[in-house]
This record gives C-alpha cells, sequence and structure tokens, in this order.
C-alpha cells in the first residue's frame, strides 16, 4: 500500500520516483522507471498512471521485469513482478495478477523458483512491497510467505 501521503496520482508518481531512488539498481534503458500518463483534458489532473514492461537491474546480477497500472482510484487493474537472477530465464519469483487456468478470471498469486508453473495464491502487491521481497530474499535468501 502506498504511503498516507499518496492521495492522488500525481503523488502516486512521486511515490515511485523515490522507491526507484532508493535501490541498488539501474534501469534496462539508462533512464529511469517509464511511466506512461493518461491526463484529463479539462482539469489537466491525471487519470491513469501506467508502468509498461521494463526491466530493473541490480547490482548482483538480479534483476526485476515489471509492469503495472494504476487508476485514479489508486488501485492497480493490472500488475506482474518477474524478479529473477543472470537473466529472466532463472526465476526466483513472479508476483502477477492474471489467471490461473481455473475458469476464475484475474487472481493475485505467486510463482516460486521450485515450482515456476504452479500458480500459488498470493495477495495484491505494489512495487514497494516487492522491494521489501528482493530485499530479503537478497540479504538471507527468504523467499516471499505464502498466505
Amino acid at each position: 500500500m502506498p504511503p498516507h501521503w499518496v492521495r492522488n496520482l500525481t503523488d502516486y508518481w512521486r511515490w515511485l520516483e523515490r522507491l526507484e531512488a532508493g535501490q541498488p539498481c539501474s534501469h534496462e534503458n539508462g533512464i529511469g522507471l517509464i511511466v506512461q500518463l493518461e491526463i484529463d483534458a479539462e482539469d489537466d489532473s491525471i487519470t491513469y498512471l501506467r508502468v509498461p514492461r521494463q526491466r530493473l537491474v541490480f547490482y548482483d546480477g538480479s534483476s526485476l521485469s515489471l509492469l503495472f497500472d494504476v487508476n485514479d482510484q489508486l488501485e492497480q487493474e493490472r500488475w506482474s513482478f518477474h524478479y529473477a537472477f543472470d537473466d529472466p530465464r532463472r526465476l526466483i519469483f513472479r508476483m502477477e495478477l492474471g489467471p490461473t487456468g481455473g475458469g476464475s478470471g484475474m487472481v493475485p498469486h505467486i510463482h516460486l523458483a521450485h515450482a515456476p508453473d504452479v500458480h500459488l495464491p498470493y495477495r495484491e502487491v505494489d512495487l514497494c512491497e516487492v522491494f521489501e521481497a528482493i530485499t530479503k530474499y537478497r540479504d538471507d535468501g527468504q523467499l516471499p510467505s505464502l498466505i
């Protein structure tokens, strides 16, 4: 969940910039997190925030491929966070909102390295929580706890 001071998508955007700046990583494109905004023509407010698929590379060789969309109610409508080592094929974990094959629609779930094709139930997460999970894994090898 975003901090209490995040009250609109402009604040959300600023929060994302702070989160990324505090991480030991670089963006694969060299310019930083790409954020696309939809702007209301009448009052110039941000109505939708999209972080298209992109990759952050950590200094230990691990990487985070991510994408997510946030509406003007600060709700994520789509999200995927794929953390891997060396290259995206060596999965550590992937947290996402997506179909699980059971016909239940879009469901929050996680994939772990030991069973990458298994959809385990999970909860909605944001970029801050993903960075926290990465830090725990990098510091002591601890994978995200299942709910």
